[in-house]
């Protein structure tokens, strides 16, 4: 981690119990202020309340920790929250960090939350994109591996809000086993056939890798992953998010070309988290129309 004061800040470890966190006081209007000499925290009661995660309230007082250790400067104090939270067992999420760090002193949230997961160790592991899990998508085709890599690059803003994103547990390239083991949710096997005996359970029309478009490498779900790192699987996780979350989702890949599961006519509903190569998009006729998806998007939106 390079440091732009001179001398560079350095760094003593302070424990939690030596330090002092109060209510609003100077932090009034100003989320959070640290005094290093006092060994004190000052916190707004109205942005700690607004942070809703256990992760994210762990990661502002780290930050603040941060300057009590002695990080004169922003950046070295997102990098020692990491070194603080990995040296308590934290897990704290990216999205978490980039949330924080981004309404501390309106600073850049991505460059923040890069130095504390530096800190933190995590850099390898999840990398400085938006994508989480892509390795689950290993094999799938081009058209694909594209969508993903825009997400990577971009995540999903989503009023006012920038979400990760994860590639789904089997949402990658299915082995027969695996395609069998979905296929059999929500059926019973009557005289030698499955049958469907709970539609609401259904997840594939697929029995084998073959005939289905995960096993073809034709197809990859991508599911939404909330502030506090957790997969936003339920309507009942973030009713007001859920919705819009994954309207969003589903019009970036249709502007690719791509086939929505969200357009799905099921019987246990749509396939939100679904993307899949159609014939145009396989055709190279994206340029086109994934144009006029787009349009067509952008029109329903506006005009709804």
């Amino acid at each position: 981690m390079s440091c732009a004061k001179s001398p560079a800040c350095s760094f003593t470890e302070v424990p939690l119990d030596a330090i002092k966190v109060e209510w609003d006081g100077p932090a009034k209007g100003r989320k959070a202020v640290a005094y290093p000499n006092r060994r004190a925290i000052y916190l707004d009661s109205a942005f700690w309340k607004s942070l809703r995660s256990v992760d994210a309230r762990a990661a502002i007082l780290a930050h603040e920790r941060g300057h009590i250790e002695g990080a004169k400067c922003e950046p070295c104090a997102d990098y020692r929250a990491g070194v603080i939270l990995a040296r308590e067992g934290m897990q704290t999420p990216r999205d978490a960090a980039r949330a924080l760090a981004g309404r501390l002193d309106n600073r850049d949230g991505d460059a923040a939350a890069n130095a504390l997961l530096d800190g933190f160790g995590l850099d390898e592991v999840q990398g400085p994109g938006y994508l989480m899990n892509a390795s689950r998508a290993d094999g799938v085709e081009a058209p694909l591996r594209q969508f993903l890599a825009q997400l990577h690059r971009e995540g999903l803003y989503v009023n006012g809000v920038t979400y990760s994103l994860t590639v789904g547990v089997q949402g990658g390239v299915r082995t027969d086993d695996e395609q069998m083991a979905l296929y059999r949710k929500g059926r019973s096997l009557v005289g030698g056939q499955w049958v469907i005996t709970s539609p609401a359970d259904v997840v594939t029309n697929a029995s084998s890798a073959r005939n289905g478009k995960h096993g073809q490498r034709k197809a990859v779900d991508v599911w939404v992953v909330l502030p506090d790192g957790a997969p936003l699987l339920f309507k009942a996780q973030a009713p007001a998010l859920f919705d819009a979350a994954y309207a969003a989702l589903g019009a970036k890949g249709e502007a690719r070309g791509l086939t929505w599961g969200g357009r799905f006519k099921l019987a246990s509903g749509p396939d939100l988290p679904h993307f899949e190569i159609n014939s145009a998009t396989a055709a190279g006729l994206f340029p086109v129309v994934g144009a006029l998806v787009a349009l067509f998007v952008l029109g329903k939106v506006l005009f709804a």
